[in-house]
């Protein structure tokens, strides 16, 4: 059993929205189940609590306090989830349940508590599982990257309410432009996925917080929120979510021009032929590129960036954002400042929520690994939305807005933050003191002809460590400075694979407490009875002895086979068509011979390897002998060899 402090702290509710089935929204709903279905999440809380009052079965309450944890989930109410996961888990103690309660500890920042939950998770339902988690969460807590950097003071901004406000956009340090679920008057409606009222623009003077609805033009009936202008203000790009054809509700990113000092009616930019939520929009490389999140849609089950170009002719189609931006989890709401991107994502690795990170645009156009920010900017709760004012002061690095939802809130709230400038004074007695530093080393294995991550491969350190990797195929454990380390992949179906990765050679940062090095390891995936040439194996002419330069050949093929000990080679020999058809034979079958005895004694069983000679009767190049040309008799004369067993 699990006892949770209480916290009544609101979460902020995504602007971009889950498409909901299509159905007739104007039905009755029955029950908090369907209400739960129809992702009314607001009104499943009040039917499912009112359902769950009223029976007395154990299992029945088990079900719907789960699903009222869920929905508060869903309304990022997390503390509240919390609770209702655990009265789920007391009534019935199963796997989903406390999977979810230990996510929801962590969003908390209640990290001793969520992981001891995974370790029950672990020894009670699934052995060898959640390691990964619970690595994460160890390596928060032994580096203390939740303790918040001395440089960094953060502050609430005057102009918040008991609703949310998110999204902060700062125009050429005069202008901060937000979103926020406030009421615009007493007659405004409430959107039934939430229950909160719909979300507008507002704007304010830095000189001068009065909160201005931003132009009437923009906001609508709908949800508005997350925008972005160009560098000269004459173009605004944000984010819509309106009703389609009266069945769901699908978010797009509009654009506006300002004309003669007004902004005109904006109009929707087709970033896919079908219909997809995108939303949250930048802009970088002088307005020429936008980089947006996109929400769950064909073989994707999370939200990533796209990113599109500025053409004469337009924004082109969106274009998956490719390297090491996008994870397993969700990346949400970019912003931009120079050559540097600034995003959201709430991967395994984060505080709890959603953390933001950065990422450069170095020479070649490529975005580098990114990295997340230092606590206060980063906290147990979902930040997001991060923007710089540019102007430099005295003694301060940086200075912005970006919005949270962390324990203090009451929602989503928008911060002010400024890092501050301080002088370190050198320590002469630590003056070549070896540091120590925490190090993680994290990898993923993937498929080395898809390149799609490989959950469930076996992972051994050192042959003495064993690990799994999880459903995105990755793995992570502790290290040591100065350390070498023997990683070998291994599953069914696939070459074995292996690294040797020396944390000597890792560029740590100076004055780093933890520092985290990354592999990759690709896996070939076994195809029986599949002829695979060996290059560079040649004899000299009417001999069948191994020559010297086919001796690197056959060494990598006995590694392989040391490397994959359960498999069972077959190795042959072919010649081209010139001689005679018996000759050939008896001489490829000898040279077949002498690879495997080769390979014998180099410490191979003999029972893994047979041989077999074909001649001239297996060529790979089908020509009239007379005429086939040089290039395809070496073709022809070939050593190969094919997966028996495995």
């Amino acid at each position: 059993m699990f006892w949770i402090k209480s916290n009544n702290a609101l979460f902020f509710i995504l602007l971009i929205v889950s498409t909901l089935p299509a159905c007739n929204l104007q039905r009755k709903i029955s029950t908090g189940k369907e209400a739960f279905e129809l992702k009314q999440y607001a009104t499943a809380v009040d039917m499912l609590t009112k359902e769950y009052g009223r029976t007395n079965d154990p299992e029945s309450k088990a079900y719907l306090s789960y699903l009222i944890g869920e929905s508060k989930s869903a309304l990022r109410l997390i503390a509240e989830a919390t609770e209702w996961y655990t009265i789920s888990y007391n009534h019935s103690e199963k796997e989903i349940t406390l999977k979810k309660l230990a996510e929801a500890l962590k969003k908390q920042g209640e990290y001793a508590q969520s992981l001891a939950a995974y370790r029950e998770l672990q020894s009670r339902f699934a052995a060898g599982a959640y390691g990964n988690e619970q690595r994460y969460i160890k390596a928060i807590l032994d580096s203390e990257r939740n303790i918040p950097d001395q440089s960094y003071e953060v502050t609430s901004v005057s102009f918040n309410t008991e609703y949310n406000e998110y999204s902060p956009f700062i125009f050429q340090d005069e202008l901060l432009i937000f979103a926020s679920d406030r009421p615009t008057n007493e007659a405004a409606e409430v959107y039934e996925w939430n229950g909160l009222y719909y979300s507008d623009l507002y704007q304010i003077r830095l000189e001068d917080p009065e909160v201005q609805s931003f132009d009437p033009f923009l906001n609508s009936e709908q949800n508005e929120g997350s925008g972005c202008m160009n560098s000269t203000g004459t173009e605004f790009y944000f984010t819509r979510c309106e009703e389609l054809q009266l069945r769901n509700k699908h978010c797009r990113i509009y654009k506006s021009q300002k004309v003669r000092g007004q902004w005109t009616d904006p109009i929707a930019i087709s970033f896919f032929n079908e219909n997809v939520n995108v939303g949250h929009p930048t802009l970088m490389v002088d307005d020429s590129l936008m980089i947006f999140s996109v929400g769950p849609h064909g073989n994707y089950d999370s939200y990533d960036l796209y990113y599109s170009r500025l053409l004469p002719t337009g924004w082109t189609k969106a274009a998956y954002l490719e390297g090491a931006i996008n994870t397993e989890g969700n990346e949400k709401f970019p912003t931009s400042r120079n050559d540097t991107l600034y995003f959201s994502s709430d991967k395994l690795s984060g505080l709890g929520g959603l953390d933001i990170y950065k990422s450069y645009l170095n020479d070649a156009g490529n975005f580098t690994k990114p990295e997340p920010m230092v606590a206060p900017i980063n906290s147990e709760g979902d930040d997001f939305g991060l923007s710089f004012i540019n102007k430099k002061k005295k003694g301060i690095r940086s200075s912005g807005y970006f919005s949270s939802s962390r324990s203090e809130s009451r929602g989503d709230d928008i911060y002010f933050f400024e890092e501050k400038i301080i002088e370190e004074k050198p320590d002469t007695q630590s003056i070549d003191k070896p540091v120590e530093v925490e190090i993680y080393i994290a990898g993923k294995i993937v498929d080395k002809e898809t390149g799609m991550e490989l959950p469930e491969v076996e992972v051994t350190v050192n042959k003495t460590d064993n690990f799994k990797t999880d459903e995105s195929g990755r793995v992570i454990f502790d290290g040591k400075q100065n350390q070498m380390y023997n990683i070998n992949a291994a599953i069914s179906g696939y070459f074995n694979n292996y690294i040797d990765l020396n944390t000597a050679l890792a560029d740590i940062p100076k004055g780093k407490k933890s520092h985290t090095i990354n592999f990759k390891i690709e896996l070939e995936p076994i195809k029986l009875n599949e002829e695979i040439v060996l290059e560079n194996i040649f004899y000299d002419f009417d001999k069948w002895d191994i020559r010297i330069d086919a001796e690197p050949t056959l060494d990598s093929l006995t590694s392989l086979l040391k490397l994959n000990p359960d498999i069972k080679i077959e190795l042959a020999s072919h010649t081209d068509c010139r001689g005679e058809e018996d000759y050939n034979l008896e001489l490829s079958t000898k040279r077949a011979k002498s690879a495997v005895e080769f390979i014998e004694k180099r410490g191979i069983s003999r029972d893994r390897l047979t041989y077999r000679g074909f001649g001239e009767g297996n060529l790979t190049v089908q020509c009239i002998c007379e005429s086939c040309t040089e290039e395809q008799h070496q073709i022809n004369r070939r050593t190969t060899f094919k997966i028996l067993e495995y």
